[in-house]
């Protein structure tokens, strides 16, 4: 047990909360207070904020134990330990709505009492670091510039989601939580969904997925998704992280379109080019034989030649030149 508990007492008996106290005192806790009603025992819960209370059902005055129990709960989130003779059904069922730390049926022994105390006291204590934690993650997955999101794992309900995630879809945290993935129709394909959950089940987790999504206005975008399994209020559930990459895919298909283009007109020049070397070497090798023609002629008539030895390529490629025409 911890170093001396601070412990109320709420025992409408004036010899049962003597002899309760005693017997606590020699357990090692500290009986902070005593109250004989659900009145009371309210107004010393909210002053002396003990580390448990030990509560009786039936108390004087119009409040009884269980309704007491309740406030205490609701207000300071105090453990309570049912303390009583009575344990018919209908008051089990009304105390159990309350989530007592403990039910301890009169007459007990204090090796039962230290037990519960200690017991009680131990899930006091878990639930709060429990809840401290869940409140970190709380404020960072609220603040996360990144979006995401938890979804139960059983019926694909949103449970919740944060800030960039409404900002990303236009819809807010209301419209969303408490409603399944297809009821909010954010997969442009419904079909990318289920292969994301498949591989979810089947492999507990998946990085990097890319899908579209329409939001809120059906402004078409694309994110890359990972996903983990995570438990979440005592559930098991899914925690996905997205990040918008619609303008990079923007980006990188008009760089591919402009790569295209440019590799069009590569082709296309190219092109022009062999066609305006093949028309110059057609009229080269045309100004060739003209000019054989003229020599031909001019021999023919005994007269010099009008034109010096023509040299000839091999082909249009460009070859080794040939022997000098004849004059």
């Amino acid at each position: 047990m911890n170093s001396h508990p601070r412990i109320l007492v709420v025992e409408d008996e004036p010899i049962v909360a003597a002899d309760l106290k005693v017997r606590l005192d020699l357990l090692g806790c500290q009986v902070v207070g005593s109250a004989p009603s659900g009145e009371k025992a309210l107004t010393l819960a909210g002053q002396l904020r003990p580390d448990l209370v030990l509560m009786d059902i039936r108390l004087e005055g119009a409040m009884d134990g269980i309704e007491a129990a309740q406030q205490v709960r609701q207000r300071w989130h105090l453990p309570v330990v049912y303390l009583t003779a009575y344990a018919d059904d209908t008051t089990l069922q009304r105390a159990k709505v309350t989530e007592p730390f403990g039910y301890i049926l009169k007459p007990f022994e204090d090796r039962e009492l230290k037990t519960v105390i200690e017991m009680a006291l131990y899930k006091h204590q878990a639930e709060e670091k429990l809840q401290k934690s869940e409140e970190k993650f709380s404020k960072a997955f609220q603040a996360s510039p990144t979006i995401m999101t938890i979804v139960s794992l059983k019926d694909r309900r949103y449970i919740e989601v944060n800030k960039a995630f409404e900002q990303y879809t236009g819809y807010t945290r209301d419209e969303v939580v408490g409603h399944t993935t297809s009821e909010v129709e954010l997969w442009a394909n419904p079909q990318e969904l289920e292969q994301a959950f498949r591989k979810l089940i089947t492999e507990g987790s998946y990085r990097d997925v890319e899908a579209r999504f329409r939001s809120k206005s059906a402004e078409a975008h694309i994110a890359r998704l990972s996903a983990e399994m995570i438990e979440f209020g005592g559930e098991r559930c899914i925690l996905t992280v997205a990040e918008d990459i619609t303008d990079r895919k923007r980006t990188e298909e008009e760089l591919n379109q402009h790569r295209d283009h440019l590799e069009e007109m590569v082709k296309e020049r190219t092109a022009e080019l062999e066609a305006f070397y093949r028309a110059m070497i057609g009229r080269e090798e045309r100004v060739i034989e003209l000019k054989e023609e003229v020599n031909r002629l001019c021999t023919e008539m005994n007269r010099p030649a009008a034109y010096p030895p023509v040299w000839r390529r091999d082909n249009a490629a460009g070859g080794a030149p040939s022997a000098p025409g004849k004059v």
